[in-house]
């Protein structure tokens, strides 16, 4: 019976040390998302946008042929599905964050998005 005893310890010390760690890394996690939740206010405060801004942060997670793959499927079914939806009519899209404001349309955004999947 004392075997048994001391294997029914040993099995709760562990038990014990697991339900401790895992507290501390819950813990943790709360901690994180407070930060993260300040850090997000603190951006948007700035004026940017934070849907993009974790997007952004989502796909510099991907490795670069991973997200490079991404990228081309997107413009390709954007192609493919917007039609005459995004036509350009030459219409100026002015874009501010930062601090810094730039002018450009949609031809040009679509040219530099190309031209930045040239280089990955």
């Amino acid at each position: 019976m004392t075997d048994e005893t001391n294997l029914s310890n040993t099995g709760a010390m562990k038990l014990r040390s697991f339900v401790d760690r895992i507290e501390r890394l819950e813990e943790d996690k709360v901690n994180i998302a407070a930060d993260l939740k300040e850090i997000y206010a603190e951006a948007k405060g700035e004026g940017f946008n934070t849907a993009i801004l974790r997007k952004v942060i989502k796909l510099r997670s991907k490795d670069a042929a991973a997200l490079q793959e991404e990228q081309a499927l997107i413009s390709m079914y954007l192609d493919a599905a917007q039609g005459d939806l995004f036509a350009d009519d030459g219409t100026s899209i002015t874009i501010s964050a930062g601090g810094e404001t730039v002018e450009t349309n949609l031809t040009q955004m679509r040219e530099a998005s190309r031209r930045l999947r040239a280089r990955t």
